[in-house]
């Protein structure tokens, strides 16, 4: 899954599979417009056409947030900097909130990993 300049490596599909590895839960990331974010996706919706890309929830007035399925199946939660700038200062005293493992179960579930 690439991010920009950040990629996420998820092992392919196996053998008699159809589709890569699928996170059993969420990921989140903060970036610094969703708008260009919004524009992207519409400018891509046409070869992202026959993936499993969608976008689930788009929170513009609430919490300036976008939620979607990559291409692959992955949830991705986009938070906007602008509406949370504290989200992009580095603390250790604060709890993880950015990924979310589900319940165990499969292949790649949390107590797999």
């Amino acid at each position: 899954v690439n991010l920009g300049q950040q990629q996420f490596h998820l092992a392919p599909a196996k053998e008699g599979d159809t589709k890569p590895q699928i996170i059993t839960g969420s990921v989140g990331l903060v970036v610094p417009d969703l708008d260009s974010v919004r524009e992207r996706i519409t400018q891509s919706s046409e070869s992202l056409q026959g993936t499993s890309f969608e976008v689930l929830a788009d929170n513009i007035d609430e919490e300036g947030s976008l939620t979607v399925s990559c291409p692959c199946g992955n949830t991705i939660h986009l938070y906007c900097a602008k509406r949370d700038s504290s989200a992009l200062q580095p603390s250790v005293n604060v709890p993880q909130k950015m990924t979310n493992m589900h319940a165990p179960g499969g292949t790649y579930s949390s107590d797999n990993l």
